[in-house]
């Protein structure tokens, strides 16, 4: 792919272009903490607030899980 494919692309989908290399360590932590930005962006604006627990939701064990 070219760079003018992917920025293209990019401009297509409204999202944004960075170029990475696993290979060299080019830009992988800057893409990683950009895709967790707009992902926290994203739950807020569209995701309400949960209620608060209850008495019995609170004595329950286990954890809460985010999927990527």
């Amino acid at each position: 792919v070219t760079q003018e494919e992917g920025q293209q692309l990019a401009r297509q989908l409204k999202v944004t272009y960075m170029e990475a290399s696993a290979k060299i360590r080019m830009n992988v932590d800057q893409a990683f903490h950009e895709l967790v930005r707009v992902i926290r962006k994203f739950q807020e604006q569209e995701c309400p607030p949960s209620p608060e627990p209850t008495r019995k939701e609170k004595d329950k064990k286990g954890c809460h899980c985010v999927i990527f």
